[in-house]
């Protein structure tokens, strides 16, 4: 390539030297087949090549990643690994999570996480997210649940963590329900205005069954569920379910 007017030069470093066996705490990208990124100081940068105790990245653009800018940076500044997902599925981050938690998949139902995500979060649940700093999977896997309004808890029959959505279906995973799947008197719409429910509250942490009696208060003792309901005079609901609507 000849330089002109718009050509520029950049110095910049392209690879880093950690302690002594430290490399081995670093995951290989050649091996990962993903992504891999490190934080040194308050700059993240994708690292592209491993070699020993030396992590090195093709060129300049690889640094100041997911918002954080470039920096100078000094001998014996502190280096961190970082956990990243780039436009994945929210079942597949979940899983990943656990797994890094310890827990493997012969413990887990991942055909009832592959339904959850199909059927109730779908392509607008990806994720690109992040964590640039020390976090227990646990801690992770909570916040990443509200967000989903998904739960998960141990089947202790069939010794798997189980998995359910707790929300509207997504557009993309809703299936109309049009005339033609309807049979001909087989619905019964009636005015139920008093009934509509127009937001609802669930409570997120289940009563523990394992914790001492004496030191639960009457507030611990039970789940509450906010419900307002709100007339309308247009409003309409109906007796019948249709199939496809979620169960619980």
């Amino acid at each position: 390539m000849i330089p002109d007017t718009t050509s520029f030069l950049e110095i910049t470093p392209l690879s880093l030297a950690l302690n002594s066996g430290k490399g081995a705490l670093y995951t290989d990208p050649a091996t990962s087949g993903k992504n891999e990124y490190l934080r040194i100081q308050d700059e993240v940068i994708r690292y592209t090549a491993k070699a020993g105790d030396v992590l090195s990245w093709s060129d300049g653009t690889m640094r100041a990643q997911f918002g954080t800018v470039r920096a100078d940076h000094k001998k014996n500044d502190q280096v961190q690994l970082c956990r990243a997902w780039i436009n994945k599925l929210a079942s597949d981050v979940v899983h990943d999570i656990i797994n890094v938690g310890g827990l493997v998949d012969a413990y887990l139902d991942l055909a009832q996480l592959s339904r959850e995500n199909t059927d109730w979060l779908g392509e607008a649940a990806r994720i690109t997210a992040c964590v640039a700093a020390p976090e227990a999977p646990s801690a992770l896997l909570a916040d990443l649940l509200k967000d989903l309004n998904m739960m998960s808890w141990w089947h202790p029959v069939d010794q798997k963590v189980k998995f359910k959505c707790d929300m509207p279906q997504l557009v993309s995973s809703v299936v109309p329900v049009t005339d033609d799947k309807l049979m001909l008197g087989s619905t019964d719409p009636q005015r139920l205005d008093t009934q509509r429910i127009t937001q609802a509250a669930v409570l997120y942490n289940p009563v523990s069954a394992t914790r001492t009696a004496r030191f639960r208060t009457a507030s611990a003792r039970r789940r509450s569920t906010s419900i307002s309901r709100q007339r309308a005079p247009m409003a309409t609901a109906t007796r019948a379910r249709i199939c496809g609507n979620r169960a619980g």
